[in-house]
């Protein structure tokens, strides 16, 4: 008699993708430049960050912070967050889950969304700046400036 192999149920873990309203799925990773929204405040546009990043680390040729270790110890305990660090002149640092983040500079009709929805609010001349700060960001990735943010 042949035993079938019973094949565990194939589960991808929890939280990797998400499924937006789109019916796209994204799946965020450290350096990805995102939309932030933080409870209290607009969508703001901030950097996911490796809560390992070590102290000196550059990212085609930019210097990312590493996290300070007070802000390590707020990781929450249950769920996937993400660590991110907003494009603000103070370089606020936030734990945020993957429902509140959406990928900056993927499109372009998003992203004037979240500018207007800033524009309503009073830190609207911070998101602007925030904003071409994270452009500039990403065309350093993108290779099409050469990093002088230093």
């Amino acid at each position: 008699g042949g035993s079938r192999r019973q094949y565990p149920s194939s589960r991808s873990s929890v939280g990797d993708e998400i499924v937006s309203d789109e019916g796209t799925t994204t799946t965020l990773k450290p350096m990805d430049v995102v939309w932030a929204k933080c409870a209290g405040y607009p969508t703001y546009p901030a950097l996911i960050v490796d809560p390992n990043t070590s102290p000196g680390y550059t990212h085609h040729g930019i210097p990312i912070p590493s996290p300070p270790a007070e802000v390590l110890v707020q990781q929450p305990e249950k769920g996937q967050y993400f660590l991110v660090l907003f494009f603000d002149i103070r370089r606020t640092w936030q734990w945020l889950p993957h429902r509140k983040l959406q990928q900056l500079g993927v499109d372009p009709e998003l992203d004037s969304t979240k500018m207007a929805e800033g524009r309503k609010s009073s830190g609207k001349k911070g998101i602007a700046d925030a904003y071409k700060r994270a452009q500039v960001h990403l065309r350093v990735v993108n290779g099409e400036l050469c990093s002088e943010l230093r």
